[in-house]
């Protein structure tokens, strides 16, 4: 049992407790192939919007994101290239200005290749013999190199194992000059050049590349001069294996649509159009190729909270692709909860776009929504009959209950055997908000009655402002009609609030906080206080023992409430004449409600409490 919380933890909400959520995926790197814990073949991700370390807006290094520890560097200030923000759709990039900004990354053997497959998303801004973007080794004994000539055309030599050495050259060609999606592969198999999802150069050259012992090196081409690039890099993504053709599409869609680069092929994700909605980030997916290739699952950090794994139905060309509409602060809301059933209804806020190319077989998959990969502090969900998962065909509208989660693991609800049968928009919703949370963008509000000075002090905790345009705090009697009582502006880097009510209302009383945002008012939150009752109830949350401090033990009646309403049976003994204690330990884990009752006084005072 967890050891009991002080007298300043009287926080009358629920939204208290986090959790580190384990995934059960494996696919959690770029796009949702391969893993970001260095396990797979992904080598070397990195990306301008990600583990970008500054110096003012100077890259000083750019962290590994695949878990592979190649973190690129730069050498000396001189070196470093500049993050230039909001440059492509709303995502940063680095520029390198084509005079001395290059960086080192990995080991001298860790970025080793004799097949790989590559991917960059950027552009050249000045044409020149030789814009160099990335490679290893010395010119004309390179174990790989990615670079373009003022034609312009891509050139990509390789240093074999036999002395011979060869390359592969696109056509020329102006999206050199325009930010574009490049894929370069190569096993046995020969070469393969892309542009957008289609393959404008390849060969069959069958050799083994050379490896060496150089560091691999990103914006110039080490023993030589003038190939520094003059040109962006908002992502690069490198694998030291050919990836098959579900990988190269599903990967392709990721990137087309957080850069909002048209495909010329192979486009199977239309949530990023924007008579969709523009649902451009965290794309992921899973599918079949039409050779019968098949990628089964990703994890819920690959798409930011949502997680898949393939159960049955894949057929040639099937695939599911999501991604969501990014959502800031993406915490719950009560509002646009059409269609839904319960007491206290709301939804998560972020929602997601599925496209679902199905031939014949209708495809069934495990769906899992997890709160830490969500990009919001873990709120730790409860009693998996109260979470639903929601669909509805176009952007507004009423929601449909599609099902009940199967599971709740750590802070993952899980919905087992979905058929994913239609395109539209996906999230999920609680029927209690109270019992069975979801993210908040509050994480505590509450009031203390200082009777001595007639006064009560109103605080709250934000996680982060968010869209926050400012706070309403509201005040009332009867919890049914209420005025005014301040406006508080919200501020970027505040995360605690307070206000002084300084003539509060006598008895019980209500205090309302409400978020205003994005010019509506859409989130409340609502505490009581007493004032003629000065009790203390602690520790909230609580495991063991509930403490109730300043009371009349004679006089007091306490009685204990789920969210039914239904009383609970709880064991209580006086510890002295002004302080009781309640037996919680056997209590299931949840929220109640204690009703604190002076029988001489005729008074009482209610309050939250969470059982952990």
């Amino acid at each position: 049992m967890a050891s009991f919380c002080t007298a300043n933890f009287m926080k009358n909400i629920l939204f208290l407790l986090y959790f580190a959520s384990v995934s059960a995926f494996a696919q959690s790197g770029a796009g949702s192939i391969g893993t970001n814990n260095g396990t797979s073949n992904l080598r070397l991700w990195v990306k301008a919007d990600a583990g970008t370390n500054l110096s003012g807006n100077q890259l000083t290094s750019w962290t590994d994101l695949s878990g592979s520890g190649n973190t690129a560097t730069a050498i000396t200030a001189s070196n470093r290239p500049t993050r230039i923000t909001n440059t492509l759709n709303g995502y940063p990039i680095m520029r390198f200005d084509g005079v001395n900004d290059y960086l080192e990354a990995g080991t001298t053997t860790s970025m080793d290749m004799t097949q790989w497959s590559f991917w960059v998303v950027g552009k050249v801004n000045n044409n020149k013999n030789y814009n160099y973007w990335f490679g290893k080794g010395n010119d004309s004994g390179e174990n790989y190199e990615f670079l373009t000539y003022t034609d312009p055309f891509f050139h990509t030599p390789i240093y074999f194992t036999d002395g011979t050495r060869s390359w592969l050259n696109t056509s020329t060609t102006t999206a050199i000059n325009n930010y574009a999606i490049w894929q370069y592969d190569y096993s046995t198999a020969g070469r393969n050049i892309y542009l957008n999802g289609t393959s404008v150069a390849s060969d069959a050259v069958s050799k083994t590349p050379q490896t060496n012992n150089l560091v691999m090196w990103i914006g110039n081409e080490r023993s030589t001069t003038g190939r520094f690039l003059d040109g962006d890099i908002a992502e690069l993504v490198m694998f030291n294996a050919r990836q098959n053709d579900v990988q190269r599409i599903i990967l392709q869609n990721y990137l087309s649509a957080k850069y909002n680069i048209t495909l010329t092929g192979q486009d199977v994700y239309t949530g990023d159009n924007s008579t969709n909605g523009n649902y451009d980030h965290g794309v992921a997916g899973i599918g079949r190729s039409s050779t019968g290739n098949s990628h089964t699952s990703f994890s819920p950090s690959a798409s930011n909270g949502l997680g898949m794994t393939y159960v049955s139905g894949f057929d040639n060309g099937d695939f599911v692709m999501v991604g969501h509409n990014l959502n800031t602060p993406n915490d719950q809301q009560f509002f646009d909860v059409a269609g839904m059933t319960g007491v206290a209804k709301a939804r998560w806020r972020r929602v997601w776009y599925f496209d679902v190319t199905n031939t014949s077989t209708n495809i069934v998959a495990n769906l899992s929504f997890d709160m830490s990969d969500g990009d919001v502090p873990t709120t730790v969900p409860a009693i998996p009959s109260n979470y639903v998962l929601l669909y509805r065909a176009g952007q507004t509208g009423t929601w449909t209950e599609v099902a009940t989660a199967t599971n709740i693991a750590a802070d993952a609800i899980n919905f087992n055997n979905q058929t994913l049968a239609n395109d539209g928009y996906y999230t999920i919703g609680t029927r209690n908000h109270f019992s069975s949370p979801l993210p908040v963008n509050i994480t505590a509000f509450w009031a203390v009655p200082q009777v001595a000075e007639n006064q009560v002090l109103v605080n709250w905790e934000t996680v982060s402002q968010g869209e926050v345009h400012h706070f309403d705090v509201l005040r009332s009697q009867d919890g049914v009609q209420w005025e005014m009582l301040a406006q508080v502006v919200g501020e970027n880097n505040k995360k605690a609030y307070q206000i002084i009510d300084k003539n509060p209302l006598q008895g019980v009383s209500y205090y309302k906080l409400v978020l205003a945002e994005a010019g509506r008012q859409d989130q409340s939150y609502i505490t009581s206080v007493q004032m003629d009752i000065n009790v203390l109830v602690y520790p909230n949350p609580c495991s063991e023992k509930l403490i109730i401090e300043g009371c009349d033990t004679k006089q007091t009646l306490l009685t204990l409430y789920n969210t039914h309403g239904q009383k609970i049976q709880a064991q209580t003994s006086i510890k002295d004449d002004k302080t009781l204690w309640v037996d919680v330990q056997t209590l299931p884990a949840g929220v109640y409600y204690i009703d604190i009752r002076n029988n001489t006084l005729k008074q009482s005072l209610k309050r939250a409490i969470v059982i952990q």
